[in-house]
This record gives C-alpha cells, sequence and structure tokens, in this order.
C-alpha cells in the first residue's frame, strides 16, 4: 500500500468519525439553543483549532490577494449550506438527516464530470441511482403514503432543508478541491474560516442575535463539537491537499452517519421505519463501495 493511498484512508476515516460523532452533538445543541447561535460557536471554535494548528503545520504562507474574491464566493456557499444543514437537524431527527446529508456525491460527481472532465464507470453510474434510491426511502413515511397516499406530510421534518444542502455541497465540493489542489491546504482552510466567521459575524450583528449560552452542559456539547468538526475538516483538506485520491477519501468521509445512527440510537432514542433503515442502508453501502470503484 502507498504512502498516499494510507494518507487518503486515514484522512477519511479521521472525517468520517470527526463528523459523525460532531453530528450527534451538533442535534443535542441546536435542540437547546437553536442553529444560528451553534453555527457562530461551532465555526468561531474551529477557527481557534484551525489557528493553533498552523504553527505545527510548517505551511505558513503569504495567501495571494488576487485569490480572495473565489474564496469569498466559495465562503459564501459554504455558509448556506451549513446554514441549511443545522436548521435540518434542528427539525428533524439526526437518524434521517445525517445520512441524507452524506449523499452529496451522488450530486458532486456529475459536476466534476462536466466542469472537470473526470471520468465515471459504469459501476458508479449504478451507485448513484442506488444512492438516490436511499434517499427517497430516507426522506419519506412510506407507512403514511400506504395508508391514505402521498401528500407533503410524508416528508419527513428536515428533508427539504438538508436536499437543499446537498445541492449546495455539490456545486461546493468539486470546486472546493479543485482551489486547493495547487495550493497550501492549511492555509487556505484558514482564511477559509476566517472569512466565514467574518460573514457571518456581520449577520448576526446586523440581525442583533444574541450568541450568549448560559447552561454550562450546553456549551459543553457545543464545544466537543466544534472540536470534533474541526479535526474531520482538517483531516479532510489534510487528505485532498496532500493526494490525489479524491474519491476515495470523498466516500470514507461520507459515511460518517454510521457513528452518528449509533449514538443517535442509544443516547437519542431515535426509532426509524424498517424502509427508512433499508435507505440509510442502501445509502452507506453505496458510498463504501463507490470509493474502491
Amino acid at each position: 500500500m502507498s504512502n498516499s493511498f494510507l494518507v487518503a484512508i486515514l484522512a477519511g476515516l479521521g472525517a468520517m468519525l470527526g463528523w459523525g460523532i460532531s453530528d450527534f452533538f451538533a442535534k443535542k445543541s441546536v435542540d437547546k439553543v437553536g442553529s444560528v447561535v451553534f453555527i457562530f460557536w461551532l465555526q468561531l471554535i474551529s477557527l481557534i483549532s484551525l489557528a493553533f494548528y498552523i504553527p505545527f503545520s510548517n505551511q505558513w504562507q503569504n495567501y495571494p490577494y488576487e485569490q480572495w474574491p473565489k474564496i469569498l464566493i466559495l465562503v459564501a456557499i459554504n455558509l448556506l449550506a451549513t446554514y441549511l444543514f443545522y436548521k435540518a437537524l434542528e427539525k428533524g431527527k439526526v437518524s434521517i438527516i445525517s445520512p441524507i446529508n452524506a449523499s452529496y456525491p451522488v450530486f458532486a460527481i456529475p459536476i466534476s464530470v462536466f466542469f472537470f472532465h473526470e471520468q465515471i464507470s459504469s459501476g458508479i453510474l449504478i451507485l448513484l441511482v442506488t444512492i438516490i434510491v436511499g434517499i427517497i426511502l430516507t426522506s419519506l413515511d412510506i407507512k403514511g403514503i400506504l395508508e391514505d397516499g402521498f401528500d407533503k406530510n410524508d416528508f419527513n421534518k428536515g428533508v427539504p432543508l438538508v436536499l437543499m444542502n446537498v445541492a449546495l455541497l455539490a456545486i461546493w465540493i468539486p470546486f472546493w478541491d479543485d482551489f486547493i489542489s495547487d495550493k497550501s491546504w492549511v492555509m487556505s482552510l484558514f482564511i477559509f474560516r476566517v472569512m466565514l466567521v467574518s460573514m457571518f459575524g456581520v449577520f448576526i450583528l446586523a440581525k442583533k442575535i444574541k450568541v450568549g449560552i448560559s447552561e454550562r452542559s450546553t456549551m459543553k456539547w457545543v464545544v466537543i463539537s466544534a472540536l470534533l468538526f474541526s479535526i474531520a475538516g482538517i483531516s479532510f483538506d489534510w487528505g485532498f491537499g496532500t493526494t490525489t485520491h479524491t474519491s476515495l477519501i470523498t466516500a470514507l468521509s461520507a459515511t460518517f452517519p454510521a457513528p452518528t445512527l449509533l449514538l443517535g440510537r442509544i443516547f437519542l432514542k431515535e426509532k426509524l421505519q424498517l424502509t427508512q433503515w433499508f435507505g440509510v442502508g442502501l445509502i452507506l453501502l453505496s458510498l463504501v463501495v463507490m470509493g474502491f470503484i
């Protein structure tokens, strides 16, 4: 096994565990303080964590100012996607929202093919269709549809929001990968975080939103979620910035709902219909297989 391949596996698994456990604590947090307050602390703590990491990375460098407009656009897309995801998490079950959120490769891959001329096999196309079936089964109340026909209430809470988030991530992922491919991924991520926190801070000030968290237990959940989120992001971009195994990293990291589902079932007592579990299984299994085709 080459060093590059091993780095890709470690990066993907690090992102998987970080995001997966982070989502569990995020659900506990947004239920208490709401999505906007949680996102502020999530991004601020992530920025501080990354700032502490930079001296150990040996990748500090001056960033070309002509690149800032591009990264600002990527920040805006990612910030909107982040808001939609945590708003969906606030409304729905983490056991449903997290797997659907993980399905962004189903949309990211066609965009990579169209804009960056990546080649995909017939096996990948079959897996994409399988993931779409999994999304449908996970998103819908099949039992309710069979009982009284289809209506808008048969969409599980938060599903429309997380689907919009997935669409935005599908745009962001390929362009972010292309953007950092010839740059220091650490500095790119640091500038990205600075701009994101600044942009969101302006929004909070304009809306006069109070971001204080009085309950110590809730603040503890927020900090744990943010630190894990930061570790996952560093792991993800480390893999993207140091290897060419983009699909493998994307597929492994996209299985992050696995630890989320386990924790949600044990501690939040979330229950899913059999068809929803089947849909979740289709999504995760397809994403794992996709990384090795």
